[in-house]
């Protein structure tokens, strides 16, 4: 038997996650409702705007959100959307909004989303209902593709669909659940026999929008195949994982997310890579670790969620770019000679709708469900193992043998280095306690039953496997800095998961207007945003390893990845170079380390702080090595 995360009844986050969920909560995720259109007046309740895709995305994040908080107002709301949606299933099993003579043109990627919404809401409220819902929705699916078979985002979304017959399969098995699978695969695009080939046609960006090289298509699409396999019983092969490299090796960046703006860019710091994509790719990470139970995927889930997350939205949460950059030395409209490749001039501002509105309602699952990847279990036997699979601060409450039993985590991490977790079990009940350890730390010392020891990193520890009363372990994990060389041949600063940047400071432009009925407004208006500092630097030379008095720690604050308040920051030496810029803003940089030379002698001390913890930054720095002969 394969892990499974605890849902939203038994995990809780604590300390700066907490908060986290908090000011999304606060933010654009808990006022979307009331605000946009597309979700206040969706027809999947009733009403005359979007039936297709926004309001399922929306609750993806929303009822996670809102279950693990125990956030009542909001609770109230996720149950008045998914009861109208449940009111509103048709006799024959049909689940969306739309009347039976549009059925035959109506695209069921909708259809597999709002039956994976489901999923989600049943786990986080223990509604029996859904099982019966489920069932009838997809027995009408089945019927329908019969007739219509897939077409457009439903034939590249296809194994989204496998999400709720997984999720029924362990429950109620049925041979008519793995036939639906079989069509699904059957009629969908196969993704791995086309991102295997050794002809694989999306190796180099080209600047053409199409549904095989899509970038969220594509974050979806890693855990494809070995979903289909596992709901089959047949073996994994590692699919997800001979895909993830694949599009990595020619596409990937430092952030751990690969660029495709809207379609494959290639490796460049200056294309961008979709919101909707690192929040599709971190549910393929914890859908792929559940499946393989690898920890290389919760390494890289870790990569995202504290670094490429947080950067693409504001501190507040109240707005987000469409595409993040990795050097991004403005955020600002572009031209017709703009630099993303298949994306709109906006898609690098700040707003509630930049590029397009499938973001603002997807964004919404990224924190809450990596929330609820803090722990996970499975049963070997008679044996049962729980793991603490994402060290961040949270709260386990479960029954072991129906003994209750609570686990606690307190940290900082991965702004700290500590971890100390808290067991607490009335009666003795047995149970491993095990422990991931990341594969970013050298390794880490663990203090438990009054004994020490050295484990390695990319390995889980067994901590203990009798509990009566309160235990305490401690773990400190070692973590050095050091600079790495990039995907596209420049250097960037990591300690640990956390990648960092030189903050380039910013003037901000609100604008306010109405498009297409929609209000944006402070605090969810547009920004651009202008640079106000230096922001072409190079590093002075190579260091394998930064000192550890160059680090500063600072405190968490009241917005974790503040801009203005960063928690830790790495003291570096640079140099000021000139840097060209690519066609579409001036300030957008392109150029390569070729191009440069060193415009003036002084060096400059300068404090980079994590990527997450930026709204404008350079990520990727070439190196310059002594003085550059043509400096003055």
């Amino acid at each position: 038997m394969s892990y499974s995360f605890y849902t939203a009844r038994e995990t809780k986050p604590q300390g700066w996650l907490r908060r986290q969920l908090e000011i999304q909560a606060h933010g654009l995720s808990g006022h979307l409702h009331e605000i946009w259109p597309d979700i206040r007046d969706s027809a999947w309740i009733g009403g005359n705007r979007d039936s297709w895709e926004r309001v399922p995305y929306w609750l993806d994040g929303f009822v996670p959100l809102a279950y693990a908080l125990e956030d009542e107002k909001l609770i109230a709301v996720a149950n008045r959307y998914v009861n109208a949606i449940l009111e509103r299933q048709e006799e024959d099993g049909w689940i969306c909004p739309c009347k039976p003579e549009d059925r035959p043109s109506y695209d069921m990627w909708a259809y597999s989303l709002i039956l994976k919404v489901l999923t989600v809401y049943a786990d986080c409220t223990g509604d029996d209902r859904i099982e019966d819902v489920l069932g009838k929705a997809i027995a009408c699916f089945s019927r329908h593709i019969d007739r219509y078979p897939l077409f457009n985002w439903a034939k590249f979304r296809w194994y989204e669909a496998l999400v709720a017959v997984r999720w029924l399969q362990k429950r109620r098995p049925s041979p008519e659940l793995l036939a639906f699978a079989d069509k699904m695969h059957a009629q969908g695009f196969d993704y791995a026999a086309c991102v295997l080939s050794p002809d694989w046609p999306e190796k180099k960006p080209v600047p053409k929008w199409t549904m095989e090289s899509h970038g969220v298509n594509s974050a979806m699409m890693l855990k494809s195949e070995d979903l289909y396999r596992e709901i089959k019983g047949e073996p994994a092969d590692k699919v997800g994982e001979r895909m993830y490299r694949t599009v990595m090796r020619y596409h990937g960046t430092c952030a751990g997310h690969f660029n495709a703006d809207e379609c494959f860019a290639g490796k460049s710091p200056i294309q961008g890579s979709e919101l909707c994509l690192i929040a599709e790719e971190m549910y393929s990470f914890e859908t792929l670790f559940e499946l393989s139970e690898d920890p290389r995927w919760l390494d890289r889930l870790e990569r995202l969620a504290f670094n490429s997350l947080p950067a693409t939205l504001s501190a507040d949460m109240w707005t987000h770019q469409y595409d993040q950059t990795i050097n991004q030395s403005a955020c600002v409209r572009q031209g017709t000679a703009r630099v993303f490749l298949t994306n709109i001039g906006e898609s690098g501002l700040f707003g509630l709708e930049p590029g397009y509105g499938c973001c603002t309602a997807n964004f919404n699952q990224a924190f809450p469900k990596f929330a609820l990847s803090a722990f996970c279990h499975k049963k070997s036997g008679e044996r049962e193992e729980i793991l603490s699979s994402v060290p961040v601060p949270s709260e386990l409450n479960t029954r072991v043998d129906g003994v209750p039993v609570r686990i606690s985590l307190q940290t900082q991490y991965p702004f700290r280095d500590e971890l100390v977790y808290t067991i607490s079990a009335e009666k003795k009940v047995s149970f491993d306690f095990s422990v991931r350890i990341p594969l970013f730390a050298e390794s880490a010392t663990v203090e438990a039953n009054g004994k020490t020891r050295t484990v390695l990193p990319g390995r889980k520890v067994t901590l203990g496997r009798t509990f009566k009363g309160t235990t305490t372990i401690r773990i400190v994990l070692q973590e050095k800095a050091q600079m790495r060389l990039s995907p596209d041949g420049m250097y960037h600063v990591e300690r640990g998961a956390l990648l960092f940047s030189v903050p380039v400071k910013a003037s901000r432009v609100m604008h306010e207007f109405v498009r297409d009925g929609v209000e944006r407004k402070y605090p969810y208006c547009d920004y651009e945003l202008f640079p106000v500092s230096y922001w072409n630097y190079a590093f002075t030379g190579l260091e394998e390893e930064i000192p550890p008095d160059r680090i500063r720690f600072n405190e968490v604050g009241e917005y974790p990845f503040s801009p203005d308040t960063p928690p830790v920051q790495i003291e570096m030496t640079l140099a000021r170079v000139s840097w060209g810029t690519a066609p579409g803003s001036s300030f957008q940089c392109a150029a390569k380390p070729s191009d440069l030379r060193q415009i003036e002698k002084d060096t400059h001390t300068i404090l980079l702080q994590p990527y997450g913890c930026t709204d404008l930054r350079m990520t990727d720095l070439p190196i310059v090595r002594g003085i550059h002969p043509d400096a003055r």
